[in-house]
């Protein structure tokens, strides 16, 4: 008799009946001529088998792990917050979950009015008449917008407000020129002048830039 006996580790269970179905046909076959001996061997090969591909699933399953991070550490590079992609290795497994989590250490939780992420300087700036501190690449806080601070926003990469909705002018402008715009309260004294933070208006949150 020619037998093909095939054992998916990961389909085990499954294949339960099956497995067995096919032992009882080779016992019968073989009757006397050491059923006890193919018994214990194939149930032998059988763990063997399932143990090595348990390991196997194990080692795919941190190679993908891996990959997973090192594209995490990628996309936190990119938005500035990592110096370097390979930096995130130097985080905490809490502080890497933090982040996919939208938590941000240091981070001030608004109302976003505008959606995209953006990281520049912070200029704080509670008149019109020092707009002129604003530079180009730059991030704007200050209390509100009117029509008179129209000039500004060609500069600018994001925007902190003190107040405002959806519906105000510097929230409808934000979005015509395709930057985030975030409402915390009390952003002039919470958000340090002249320093480099994200405005992300999908997480609603401004936060500073992480250094490693």
């Amino acid at each position: 008799m020619s037998l093909v006996i095939r054992f998916d580790g990961g389909h085990y269970r499954h294949q339960r009946c099956w497995w067995q179905s096919i032992q009882s046909e080779a016992l019968g076959c073989l009757r006397l001529h050491g059923p006890a001996w193919f018994t214990i061997a194939t149930s032998a090969h059988g763990e063997f088998l399932r143990s090595g591909n348990v390991a196997r699933a194990i080692h795919e399953l941190l190679v993908v792990k891996r990959k997973v991070f090192l594209e995490i550490g990628q996309r936190m590079a990119e938005l500035g917050l990592l110096d370097a992609a390979d930096d995130f290795w130097f985080l905490a497994r809490h502080e890497l979950y933090d982040y996919l989590n939208g938590k941000r250490s240091g981070a001030l939780v608004g109302i976003a009015t505008s959606y995209d992420v953006a990281t520049g300087v912070s200029r704080i700036v509670p008149q019109l008449d020092q707009i002129g501190r604003v530079q180009n690449g730059g991030i704007l806080v200050c209390n509100s917008t009117d029509p008179e601070w129209m000039s500004v926003f060609p500069k600018i990469c994001g925007l902190v407000l003190e107040t405002g909705g959806m519906l105000t002018y510097d929230a409808c402008l934000s979005r015509e020129y395709g930057i985030p715009a975030v409402r915390v309260g009390d952003a002039m004294r919470q958000v340090p002048d002249a320093t480099a933070i994200n405005v992300d208006g999908n997480a609603a949150a401004v936060y500073p830039v992480l250094s490693i």
